[in-house]
């Protein structure tokens, strides 16, 4: 008798797991700015952040209001007396806006309604951000004790004061970090980055002198960002470790004062410029662009942050030219690509799967962590947003657990097991593919040739020497198929 071979359908095309391709250009974006004034004169806005109505809220410091802005530029304001000077803003787990005013804090519904919060200690309220536990975290620069508090939004009087070592370095603005902790800065010099530990301690991070920091924010590369308002005013960014990773080359044109900065839908950390009136967008590679066309002159861009729109919103401060809230508008990420086509018969079977707006994994924008699976067992990694520069090398790991495994004659009943199938990594320059070799383990290629089919779950993680990486997780099934022999002469 002669037996008909099993070929290991394209696991041969697990052989082929990944196929990488990165562009080796990038595409500029432009912005269009529209300011829209603020109905009461004089009113210094100041923090601004996107509220949980689609709506952008931000403070009047020198109106003792709250401002709400439509996406259409349709300006509510709100009065927070007996709270004086607000200060910075957020939106707090509870759905509601909190902010910080002279030596307390403030709650605003989506409504208007306001709730002052006194008694709490505070000497000199700063900055303000939601943490993911769903406490608010608040930045009191007391020259004689300075500290973080942690507020619990549902009973504020149960807050608790974590100290800053080191003594005073006038602490400003706070923010949640990539890590989960809590993240700030000081405007000093020498000043550091400030991480608020789980432990409710503080751990410091020097940053040398002449620095002078001022706003922080998580970047889409799950680093964390701040701006230096120094001599060579610069934006720059740490990991969550406390390891420096760089900054951009000084503004440009004079400009100076970085201070407000937020990520964008495309992939990049946008700033506020005060001195120059400009709007800073700076790539995840420290490229830096500087927009000043539509924006008034001397109107001294504070804060800046995200739209439900999609487009940053940011405050003028200044009284003459400024008193407005500006928006630049951003260009979407580009659309995933189309799925590479079916392969002949033969190929390892697999589905291509939806991708998320948003990778919940690393946090990468749509297109920075795209990877579509096709019937040909390829994976593809859309980058064209913010591509590596020539040059630039990026590792891409594949790993498959077995998620069930069922043989040809017969169902097994135990419990099914998650195996590991096999691990592969390879080197992609950019601009250039590559395919990465998957060694399969005795098990999976044993239950392949008893003609049995293996659903495995795909994880896929590519990084690159500029700090971007993207994890991305899809279901594919892998299947042996038979191999037609003909049958010897005698």
């Amino acid at each position: 008798m002669i037996r008909r071979p099993y070929r290991l359908a394209t696991l041969l095309a697990v052989a082929a797991l990944t196929a990488l391709t990165i562009p080796a250009s990038s595409t500029a974006v432009t912005g269009v700015v529209t300011e829209f004034p603020i109905p009461t004169a004089n009113s210094k806005p100041f923090g601004i952040t996107k509220g949980p109505d689609g709506n952008v809220w931000f403070t009047e410091s020198g109106a003792d209001q709250i401002g709400k802005i439509t996406p259409n530029g349709t300006i509510t304001e709100y009065p927070t007396a007996p709270l004086t000077s607000p200060h910075s803003i957020t939106t707090g787990s509870d759905g509601n806006l909190w902010f910080t005013a002279q030596n307390a804090v403030g709650k605003i519904t989506p409504a208007g309604v306001v709730t002052p919060f006194g008694g709490l200690g505070l000497i000199t309220a700063r900055g303000i951000a939601s943490s993911p536990n769903g406490d608010l975290y608040v930045v009191d620069a007391d020259a004689a004790a300075p500290q973080i508090v942690r507020i619990p939004p549902s009973n504020p009087a149960a807050k608790l004061d974590i100290p800053i070592p080191g003594g005073f370095r006038n602490p400003q603005f706070i923010t949640a970090g990539p890590d989960g902790n809590i993240w700030f800065t000081e405007f000093a010099d020498p000043a550091n980055v400030g991480k608020v530990l789980s432990s409710n301690t503080i751990q410091l991070f020097p940053q040398g002198n002449g620095k002078s920091l001022l706003g922080i924010a998580p970047g889409p590369d799950g680093n964390v960002w701040f701006t230096e308002a120094g001599a060579a005013p610069r934006i720059a960014r740490i990991n969550t470790s406390g390891t420096g990773l760089g900054e951009t080359a000084p503004l440009a044109g004079g400009a100076s004062d970085p201070e407000g900065i937020a990520a964008g839908r495309d992939g990049a950390m946008w700033v506020a410029i005060f001195n120059g009136s400009q709007i800073g967008r700076v790539t995840t590679g420290l490229g830096l662009q500087q927009f000043s066309a539509g924006i008034t002159p001397n109107s001294g861009p504070r804060f800046i942050a995200e739209g439900a729109d999609g487009n940053m919103w940011f405050t003028e401060e200044t009284d003459v030219t400024g008193n407005k809230i500006g928006r630049i508008t951003v260009d979407p990420p580009p659309s995933p690509p189309s799925p590479p086509p079916a392969a002949g018969p033969g190929a390892a079977q697999a589905g291509v799967a939806p991708v998320p707006p948003e990778s919940p994994d690393t946090g990468i924008r749509n297109c920075l962590a795209t990877v579509l699976v096709g019937t040909d067992g390829t994976a593809k990694l859309c980058d064209a947003v913010n591509p590596p520069t020539a040059g630039t090398t990026q590792s891409l790991t594949g790993t498959l657990p077995v998620a069930k495994a069922r043989a040809a004659k017969k169902k097994s009943r135990k419990p099914r097991k998650r195996r590991n199938l096999g691990t592969g990594q390879t080197t992609i320059p950019a601009g250039q593919t590559r395919q990465v070799t998957v060694k399969l383990t005795a098990r999976a290629k044993k239950a392949l040739r008893r003609g049995g089919t293996l659903k495995a779950a795909v994880t896929i993680e590519a990084r690159g020497e500029d700090g971007r990486s993207a994890t991305v997780k899809r279901q594919v099934k892998l299947k042996a198929v038979k191999k037609r022999s003909r049958k010897k002469k005698r």
